[in-house]
């Protein structure tokens, strides 16, 4: 079990964004995909799609968003994604049915 007690950074950041688009290109990302209610949780224990059994434990100051780099090493990065919230969508038959 890999232990992550910090945020690296963000995917957006200029300094780590050039080093995770090479590092994509050569397979060295890892992605934990988390449901839009875990991103507010400081600890919890998760599994990247690639398999890493993750255990969190952040501090109070940094919290989980869509993009964190939760862990940057030479051979390896772990990205946060946060996946899509779905709404349910109505569509009128008719404009009389929309009012």
């Amino acid at each position: 079990m890999l232990r992550i007690d910090r945020i690296v950074g963000s995917r957006l950041d200029p300094q780590l964004a050039d080093r995770l688009h090479d590092m994509e290109h050569h397979g060295a990302v890892d992605v934990l995909a988390l449901q839009p209610a875990d991103v507010s949780r400081r600890r919890l224990r998760a599994r990247t799609r690639s398999g890493v059994d993750l255990a969190i434990a952040l501090p109070r100051e940094q919290a989980l968003f869509d993009g964190a780099v939760l862990l940057m090493e030479p051979e390896r990065a772990i990205l946060v994604r946060v996946n899509v919230e779905r709404w349910l969508r109505l569509s009128p038959a008719s404009m009389a049915d929309a009012i």
